[in-house]
């Protein structure tokens, strides 16, 4: 009975380990460099097509990266919206998800969101539109699973 509770503990680990290694280390992205390269190419590309840009919000770590802008919801239009989905899709991107408030969109397990929603900023006392690109484990699954 002594040696029971040591190896119930041995076994959960063995178990939370196995698990670690088969759903979260290999999708760990090794590439986020190059893809937050073509991440900012394709925001840029994309929000050519008009707005007014309140907020950047850049992050390039070593398994992440996102890129984000926030814009001003006097630019937004529902045809403005069309003008961006239009320029992703000419890129490559392939749409996965219209529910809701978000727009999604897949490339190369990268993911765009675009808000459809208007939320608050309050530091500005604006609101905005928001537009995220995301790169990390969670979105290469995500993308994965869409495809």
């Amino acid at each position: 009975m002594s040696r029971l509770k040591p190896l119930i503990g041995v076994v959960v680990i063995a178990i939370f380990v196995c698990l670690l290694f088969r759903n979260v280390f290999p999708n760990i992205p090794t590439d986020v460099s190059s893809k937050f390269a073509f991440m900012e190419a394709d925001m840029s590309y994309m929000l050519s097509n008009g707005a007014n840009f309140v907020l950047r919000n850049d992050l390039n770590r070593s398994s992440a990266a996102f890129v984000m802008r926030d814009i001003s919801a006097d630019s937004w239009s529902d045809d403005l919206f069309k003008k961006y989905r239009s320029a992703l899709y000419e890129r490559g991107w392939s749409q996965v998800n219209a529910a809701g408030d978000v727009w999604q969109a897949c490339r190369l397990g990268v993911l765009a969101t675009i808000s459809t929603k208007k939320g608050g900023f309050p530091a500005r006392g604006i609101f905005t539109y928001s537009m995220r690109f995301e790169y990390n484990a969670g979105t290469v699954r995500q993308c994965r699973q869409s495809n």
